[in-house]
């Protein structure tokens, strides 16, 4: 069978991503099983401390989480900023304004993207 360069190259990369895909999501998975171990015994201990994989996520999360609130008072800052120094010139303040909307924008996807996976956990009843 002749396939062409763009194809075998196609098939590469998708094997590839299948393959990273799943060692991602098997190998985390068995390396958070051993959550309690004795340091005496000669096996490698779990390092992050986290016993199940819903709380690793929920920290990376909580982890974003904190991060992007911090981020939006530096972008207000930021926009208030480039409306000061505009001196009334229109692409200034058109960015100004810019930046302004989008961070308000990105407050309202972060805290209702929080309250999306609340509600969820509330419905499906995983305990928080």
């Amino acid at each position: 069978m002749n396939l062409g360069v763009k194809t075998k190259e196609k098939i590469s990369k998708l094997l590839f991503a299948s393959l990273f895909l799943a060692m991602t999501i098997c190998f985390p998975v068995g390396a958070l099983a051993a959550c309690d171990c004795d340091p005496n015994v000669d096996i490698v201990c779990n390092p992050l401390k986290f016993c199940k994989f819903q709380d690793l996520i929920d920290a990376l999360i909580n982890t974003l989480f904190v991060v992007a609130l911090a981020i939006v008072p530096l972008m207000i800052v930021w926009a208030g900023m480039l409306f000061i120094t505009g001196n009334g010139d229109p692409n200034k303040l058109s960015k100004a304004k810019n930046i302004m909307l989008y961070t308000v924008i990105g407050l309202g996807i972060i805290l209702l993207s929080r309250a999306i996976v609340w509600a969820v956990k509330n419905v499906l009843g995983v305990s928080p």
